[in-house]
């Protein structure tokens, strides 16, 4: 890997040997702790605690580090230290030891100041020399060994809830307004966090949809959305402009200012606001906020909880409850009839999905494509490997003059870019800058010439949005799109077809034949190849054959056409939908026949993909030695 770590917010980046994917965002979240007082005698071994009385509990027993240990006896109320071995005594250090009264503790500094002297205590007493030991003081923790005994006490913090730091996922409509003239702006505020931006998709006036371009970060409760900007008093506004208040969506029909403190409030026409003229329009789209806790993870992660001095929390245990995120879909409405879908939420992580259409009509019928296609193309692994924001290039406004020496430093948003200059000897100019690494993630750059010249003027040549590559028409400007295609006498699944062409047309991804795979092949048919023996008179191309089905006691007949045909076999298409099994008999209307030997199934599903263009043409059949060349050519 590289020592640089990744940055990029989308597509697939290169680093170092590794191509890497953005998925989605990190799940965040603040720990929120309680806390427990425990009396000793109750404490559980290996919990850690934090002493909140220190009472007559000898805590060092019991896993707490003494404050001090030393060697020392008591006479009456003063406290003779003769030897140090760790630590130090201070004024309310409680001290134990053998013969030593529980409770006892230092009062007050004679000659020692922390080791050897005199010390004053709480309590009147007789000790012989012995060993004291100085307890550890309130608010010092201790991992617990036993239960301990005394009055002291401790308390141990849990985890009672993990405040879950989130984006906006995506935006409900509760009401899709009307009156619209142009996709209001769309804000966020509240719910603690910032950064998230959407813009709002629009169908007659109205709001049907919106995409969140950023989900922002850091959001603790669903931010409010509000759709356009609301009316204020004494506010200039120009004619266009649109302005909602408490449920009214108006249009400035007469620039002006509005009133300094009255509001619009009528339903119907223009009136006066101030010297501005509002028409109402409608009324404003209202939505709410659903948020995401992290994207892209194809597991639910593992949660880590460090305890860094927060006591009782090192042993806590938790777990996510995760979901997939859901795609959502609209469904575009003519004449009753569902015409399109709009993807407005592709979900993550989906390998199978099945659509069901509820609504006020029936037998709509939409199946959901997974295919990513394919990726073996020389575009396609361009597309996957562009790095966003690189600088390729550096363009000379002014070469400078007097330089003997000059540096190149590209500042900007993006990491990595560096560049140095040629500089011509004769005139101290700098002739050419060569790019020694593009860097990524730039969306803006400012070039920097030091050294010991003057006056060079450099600017930075951006890759477009996403990378070079990744989206070809748009970065080349494209307007046109141009199919070409030749037709001659290709063999269709072995069989030579010498047939006339009167239709052509362009469809968009069909899939390979029973299945939800890409056809990717040169040359498909959506055609069954039989094996007979045929006597090619009585069965010409263009014949239509008919095989018998029996269903529920009543036979059938189901059509096929004969597209090519030889002595030992047939390319036949079905008209009605049907399959041909071995041993199937076909007859023609002068009663000739033949029978089945074996079934070669097309090679395309002739059902699958979208039909997005189709033109009709006088008949021709292209001789063996000709070609037709066939340009299509779409304009958008």
């Amino acid at each position: 890997m590289s020592s640089s770590a990744p940055t990029h917010r989308q597509g697939t980046v290169q680093n170092n040997t590794a191509a890497l994917k953005y998925l989605g965002t990190r799940v965040k979240g603040t720990v929120n702790t309680s806390n427990t007082t425990v009396t000793a005698g109750s404490f559980t071994t290996g919990v850690k605690y934090t002493i909140a009385s220190l009472g007559t509990t000898n805590f060092v027993t019991i896993g707490g580090t003494a404050s001090a240990v030393v060697t020392g006896s008591i006479s009456g109320t003063t406290l003779t230290v003769s030897a140090v071995a760790s630590g130090t005594l201070a004024v309310n250090t409680r001290i134990t030891g053998t013969g030593v009264t529980a409770g006892t503790y230092i009062t007050a500094l004679g000659t020692g100041t922390g080791g050897t002297g005199t010390y004053t205590v709480s309590a009147s007493q007789t000790v012989s020399s012995t060993t004291i030991t100085g307890q550890p003081a309130v608010g010092a923790t201790f991992t617990a060994t036993g239960a301990g005994t005394g009055t002291g006490t401790a308390t141990t913090k849990s985890i009672s809830s993990i405040t879950l730091l989130g984006g906006v996922r995506e935006i409900n409509i509760l009401n899709a307004g009307s009156g619209y003239t142009t996709a209001p702006a769309i804000t966020f505020s509240g719910g603690g966090g910032s950064g998230a931006v959407a813009s709002a998709k629009m169908s007659g006036g109205s709001v049907i949809y919106c995409t969140v371009s950023n989900q922002g970060d850091n959001y603790t409760s669903d931010p409010t959305v509000t759709f356009g900007t609301q009316w204020t008093a004494a506010t200039a506004v120009l004619v266009g402009q649109q302005y909602f208040y408490s449920g009214r969506l108006y249009t400035v029909t007469g620039a002006g200012t509005t009133h300094a403190s009255t509001a619009p409030t009528h339903t119907s026409g223009s009136a006066s606001n101030g010297t501005a003229t509002l028409l109402y329009a409608g009324v404003p789209a209202t939505g709410e906020v659903v948020r995401r806790y992290g994207s892209g993870y194809s597991a639910a992660p593992t949660i880590t909880i460090t305890d860094a001095a927060r006591a009782g929390t090192a042993s806590a245990e938790l777990s996510f409850l995760t979901s997939k995120s859901e795609a959502k879909l609209l469904p575009v409405l003519d004449a009753g009839q569902i015409v399109a879908v709009i993807v407005e939420n592709p979900g993550v992580g989906y390998s199978t999905a099945t659509i069901t259409v509820s609504g006020d009509g029936s037998n709509a019928a939409l199946k959901a494509d997974l295919n990513i296609g394919t990726i073996q193309s020389l575009q396609a692994n361009n597309e996957i490997l562009t790095s966003p924001g690189t600088i390729n290039a550096i363009k000379i406004i002014s070469g400078g003059y007097g330089y003997g020496v000059a540096n190149v430093e590209i500042q900007g948003d993006g990491i990595n870019a560096t560049a140095s200059a040629v500089i011509d000897t004769a005139s101290g100019k700098i002739t050419k800058i060569t790019i020694t690494n593009p860097g990524q993630n730039y969306t803006f750059a400012n070039i920097v010439v030091t050294g010991n010249g003057y006056g060079a003027n450099l600017r930075a040549v951006m890759a477009p949005f996403g990378g070079h590559g990744k989206n070809a028409p748009n970065e080349l400007f494209a307007q046109t799109l141009m199919f070409y295609s030749n037709v001659s006498t290709d063999l269709n699944q072995g069989v030579s077809v010498n047939n006339d062409y009167r239709q052509l047309g362009i469809v968009k991804n069909p899939n390979q034949y029973n299945s939800d795979q890409r056809f990717q092949g040169t040359i498909g048919s959506g055609c069954f190849i039989v094996q007979a023996a045929i006597n090619t008179s009585q069965f010409p191309q263009d014949t239509n054959v008919t095989v018998t089905r029996t269903i529920d006691g009543t036979d059938y007949d189901r059509r096929y056409r004969v597209v090519a045909v030889s002595s030992s076999s047939a390319l036949l298409q079905s008209l009605d939908n049907d399959t041909p099994l071995i041993n199937d008999t076909f007859s023609n209307t002068d009663g000739y026949i033949f029978t089945v030997s074996s079934v070669g199934n097309p090679t395309i599903d002739k059902y699958s993909g979208q039909l997005m263009f189709i033109d009709n043409k006088a008949g021709f059949t292209p001789s063996a030695d000709e070609t037709v060349t066939l340009r299509t050519v779409i304009r958008f």
